[in-house]
């Protein structure tokens, strides 16, 4: 995932992965969307960092949010799912917009929900594998950004 123009910088190279869904239509803030509400079962956010740039490779910071219940952060490596670490610490509001900033630190990710702590997973894969991130689910993004 190298920014268009700049194919010689490392795609991990920022500390900062921004998903946001606040009003605003600058285009220095992160992602911007808003939860969707019309779903058979619960809504999901789904965020994967990838360590190639396909859907079925290895996965080093997985971080699902199953709305109105739990958290859920893993990793995959050599096709297989990793220990999984769940947290029922639930800052997201039914509908409510909201900001999500994943750190990318020296010994973890950390993840900040409307600009405060709430999650960290540490590394298990080398974040230099990391060459892809999605974000999917249930929700709309409006903005995404990456910063350094």
């Amino acid at each position: 995932m190298k920014p268009e123009g700049r194919a010689d910088r490392d795609p991990l190279h920022s500390a900062t992965q921004r998903f946001t869904q606040k009003p605003g239509h600058n285009t220095e803030e992160p992602p911007r969307g808003r939860q969707c509400h019309c779903y058979p079962n619960e809504p999901h956010l789904q965020v994967d960092f990838h360590t190639e740039m396909k859907e079925d490779s290895d996965i080093a910071f997985h971080f699902q949010v199953y709305f109105g219940s739990r958290v859920v952060m893993n990793s995959r490596e050599y096709g297989t799912w990793k220990q999984e670490v769940e947290s029922k610490n639930m800052p997201f509001q039914d509908g409510q917009e909201f900001e999500l900033s994943i750190l990318v630190l020296e010994d973890k990710y950390q993840v900040m929900v409307n600009g405060q702590c709430y999650y960290n997973f540490n590394h298990r894969i080398p974040i230099k594998s990391v060459k892809m991130v999605q974000v999917w689910r249930d929700i709309s993004l409006t903005q995404f950004g990456i910063s350094s």
